[in-house]
């Protein structure tokens, strides 16, 4: 009888001991983090439990605890009163305002975050328990978490809090935390910056250099960072979450990693100085207020992998010159680049299939317009306030121009509307320097005041025989004189929009 395995035996046995290993690690993993998650949660939920027995005590002492938000403190209790330098200070000019609402509780505690109490309960929460950021959800009441502010590894381990982000100057952390930066973190003229190192490589031209061991920068990691002027971020950033870089006024200058695959919401919000960023081809969306107010920023590619972007992604880019859509942008939302005054032209591709309102909105320089074929909307107020436009392509494609889609695009002498177009809305056209215009046969909609205020508007066209119209979309058109319309005047049955015009149905 045969003992023991063959090699090869043995060899199949560790294969298939490794698959198991390859399938279940990843399982216990998130087992793990599942377990890791569900604690912290516990801990927030006994923690407001605790806060609630707290107020019943307190008003059994006839303390009662007002409805209102109120500030945590670094030892988890809550401050019923005035919060100065982390001390909960009592107003003694208010009898009864002030004193520390003690919370006991088996387990972690918050050591910063607000409670809001109504009726004696916890009607919302967000504090920081274990770096996760626990709020209560507004839509579903529950609570619901993320990392707090800072920068975390790819265990989400935080390596750097947003406090120790803020700090001032001298200090300096990289993988190994260094803990003075005395050759690196001087930018040559005045002042010792934040500086997130990698060992002993700096870029001369970078104030900032976050390390390879970062993967994640977390919600509001720099927000309001007034030090940081440049950074470098390493290939091995997973994420970059919201409003990341919000209100770092001085910040001029960011890479981004290759593997990027989302600009989220007001991560670069309000970057006043930040001049030019290149947008990695990874990304596939940039959503809300991603750059709005970024008055600086010159130029923006959008690469071909994005698919959509958000509304006000780029609103009040006032500095905003150019803007190269990608190939495969489908959606553009609401106020996207309104404000972007500085904006010269614009070619939206044959991928766009929809668009928000206001999209362009006072872009006073704006002069040319290219939509290709593809977007059969044109939604309210999308040129609205364009006054340099003079040019303007609309694709066949197109059948609804909505309200105010070109108001007040003063200087705007002509346009060609689609063959298939069948709506005009109220004010499309209203303010503009129309000269004349030609309403092809398939429109058998147009709004009220669609044309008012074209005091330059002399002549109007409608194809149509049936389409049936009043004078309201001619208010204020002191130069028309000719309606030629097609059939009879049956679809004026008010006449003419005022004596000095003249319709004529032989043409």
């Amino acid at each position: 009888m045969r003992k023991g395995f063959t090699l090869i035996e043995l060899l199949a046995v560790i294969v298939i001991l490794a698959i198991i290993a390859l399938i279940a690690t990843p399982i216990v993993l998130n087992i793990i983090e599942d377990s890791k998650e569900s604690a912290t949660l516990r801990s927030a939920e006994f923690y407001i439990d605790g806060v609630e027995q707290a107020v019943t005590l307190s008003r059994l002492n006839s303390e009662k605890v007002e409805d209102g938000q109120y500030p945590i403190m670094e030892d988890g209790n809550i401050c019923i009163g005035k919060l100065e330098d982390s001390i909960c200070k009592i107003d003694e000019s208010i009898q009864g305002s002030g004193y520390v609402l003690e919370v006991n509780v088996k387990g972690e505690k918050p050591k910063e975050g607000t409670i809001s109490i109504s009726s004696g309960e916890v009607s919302e929460t967000e504090l920081i328990i274990s770096n996760k950021d626990i709020w209560t959800d507004p839509f579903t009441g529950n609570l619901a978490y993320k990392l707090a502010p800072g920068l975390y590894d790819k265990n989400d381990k935080l390596l750097m809090s947003w406090d120790e982000l803020n700090q001032k100057s001298e200090k300096t952390y990289g993988t190994n935390f260094k803990d003075l930066l005395e050759n690196y973190g001087y930018n040559g003229e005045t002042e010792f910056v934040n500086s997130i190192i990698d060992d002993d490589k700096v870029d001369e031209e970078a104030k900032l250099v976050i390390s390879d061991e970062v993967t994640k920068i977390a919600d509001s990691a720099f927000l309001y960072n007034d030090n940081l002027i440049s950074i470098i971020i390493p290939d091995s950033i997973e994420s970059i979450g919201m409003w990341a870089f919000s209100m770092c006024y001085k910040l001029e200058s960011i890479k981004l990693p290759e593997n990027l695959q989302t600009i989220e919401g007001g991560v670069f919000q309000s970057c006043e100085k930040l001049i030019n960023i290149t947008i990695p081809n990874s990304v596939t969306s940039i959503t809300t207020d991603a750059f709005m107010g970024c008055k600086s920023l010159k130029e923006i590619t959008i690469p071909n992998n994005v698919e959509t972007i958000y509304e006000n992604a780029f609103r009040d880019c006032k500095g905003l010159t150019n803007v190269t859509l990608g190939n495969n942008v489908a959606s553009i939302g609401n106020s996207a680049f309104a404000g972007c005054e500085s904006l010269n032209e614009i070619i939206i591709p044959s991928s766009v299939r929809s668009t928000g309102i206001d999209v362009f909105y006072g872009c006073s320089s704006l002069t040319s317009v290219i939509i290709l074929d593809g977007i059969d909307y044109i939604a309210d107020s999308t040129f609205a306030g364009c006054k340099s436009l003079t040019s303007i392509t609309i694709p066949e494609s197109v059948r609804t121009i909505s309200g105010w889609a070109f108001a007040n695009c003063e200087n705007l002498e002509s346009i060609k509307l689609p063959k298939n177009l069948q709506t005009l809305g109220t004010n499309t056209f209203s303010g503009t320097g129309l000269t004349s215009i030609t309403i092809p046969n398939s429109v058998t909609d147009i709004g009220n005041s669609t044309f008012s205020g074209c005091t330059s508007l002399k002549e109007i066209t409608i194809l149509n025989e049936d389409l049936e119209i009043d004078s309201s979309p001619f208010t204020g058109c002191t130069s028309l004189t000719t309606i030629y319309k097609k059939g009879s005047t049956d679809g004026f049955p008010w006449g003419a929009p005022n004596e000095n015009v003249k319709i004529e149905t032989n043409f």
